[in-house]
């Protein structure tokens, strides 16, 4: 009896049927209008010349090459060149040494942008992290412990992996 009375209730009436119907054909036609008007990014009239572009070539001196590059979530674009931190605001490249900040100059092995609007900062002999116009160092000096990888995962955790030459 109860087994009767569950298919009983569990049955979808006229208006259930038809609601669902009218939802999935507007849900169809909805798609298709997505998928078929055309959308364009740039205006297919003009030539790729008629745009204006800036170019930054190592050879003009504009920047040093970089070994290492990442954005961070303000926008900036850093660059661990072999003389020194560069950032990027989309107009110029500046060398980022603040006063009071012991920035290393050299030696970088891999750039991250954390989520939290962090930099983390890779190197032969350690690793650092700047947020908010101050450096963290994680190493002591004396030790030697390169880095060659660093990670966020999905939770905003960073992982690090050393080097194992130490250089």
């Amino acid at each position: 009896m109860t087994a009767l009375a569950i298919r009983r209730f569990s049955r979808k009436g006229p208006i259930t049927a038809s609601l669902g119907r009218s939802c999935l054909h507007l849900w169809a036609c909805w798609v298709v209008v997505v998928l078929f008007i055309p959308a364009n990014a740039l205006d297919p009239n003009r030539h790729i010349s008629q745009y204006g572009h800036t170019v930054w070539r190592v050879q003009d001196g504009t920047i040093d090459p970089a070994g290492e590059i990442t954005q961070t979530a303000d926008g900036y674009l850093w660059l661990g060149t072999s003389n020194g931190l560069l950032r990027f605001d989309g107009v110029k490249f500046v060398q980022y040494a603040p006063p009071g900040l012991n920035l290393p100059t050299r030696g970088f092995t891999f750039l991250l942008g954390a989520r939290d609007g962090s930099l983390w900062i890779g190197m032969r002999r350690g690793l650092s992290r700047l947020k908010d116009g101050r450096l963290q160092v994680y190493t002591k000096p004396d030790e030697h412990s390169g880095i060659s990888a660093i990670l966020e995962d999905h939770e905003g955790t960073i992982w690090g992996r050393g080097r194992d030459d130490h250089r």
